[in-house]
């Protein structure tokens, strides 16, 4: 995926909660666990580097992994695993930095009741009921209940799947249908390792 360099004279905002929120991230989808007291002067550093610096991005790689060594749980790691988790790091703050927040008025509420139906209104129009205790109805209920993203691994143990390429079929199933029943755009969204949240354009509540 081409990366994006962002100037400083942008317009999009970035917090250092981003940065720790990477770094947990990444170190989650390492199933490792992240110090943050140990962490705290190294995601500072890390969040400094990111916004100023204006190198390629494998340059940016290459200088994530060298601030991250100050984790004692990354350097315990082979050199790929260290590089996964640097690049992990790096996508994730592209990411957040790159995508412009979206005014509530611009996002589409979808409506999940205690019967099982998705919706948006007019309901008439934009409806569909999801099977209770299917994998459908698990993923949704593990992303409502989450407010970033979820694991892959820990989503496909939630809810039951057989495998990664599992999971990723029953969301392009379930956006499938999110496009066609609710006209809308899709309603989960996947990022690399990072896992699965919903998507940005929507805001999902429970009834």
């Amino acid at each position: 995926m081409k990366m994006t360099m962002v100037s400083m004279e942008t317009c999009y905002k970035f917090d250092i909660v981003e940065t720790k929120d990477a770094v947990r991230n990444a170190f989650d989808n390492a199933g490792l666990v992240l110090a943050l007291t140990e962490a705290t002067g190294v995601i500072k550093t890390l969040s400094n580097e990111l916004q100023q610096t204006q190198q390629e991005y494998k340059k940016h790689l290459a200088k994530t992994e060298r601030i991250l060594s100050g984790i004692q749980e990354y350097e315990k790691q082979n050199k790929n695993e260290r590089k996964k988790i640097a690049k992990d790091v790096v996508d994730y703050w592209f990411e957040k930095v790159t995508t412009p927040v979206q005014p509530v008025k611009n996002k589409t509420v979808v409506f999940f009741t205690a019967d099982n139906e998705l919706y948006c209104e007019p309901k008439v129009d934009h409806c569909y009921r999801v099977e209770v205790n299917s994998y459908r109805d698990k993923m949704i209920r593990t992303l409502i209940a989450q407010k970033a993203y979820v694991p892959t691994e820990t989503l496909i143990e939630i809810c039951g799947f057989a495998s990664r390429k599992s999971l990723e079929s029953a969301v392009d199933a379930m956006n499938r249908i999110a496009h066609k029943e609710l006209g809308i755009f899709k309603i989960m969204e996947g990022y690399r390792d990072s896992g699965y949240r919903i998507y940005p354009g929507v805001i999902l509540k429970k009834e």
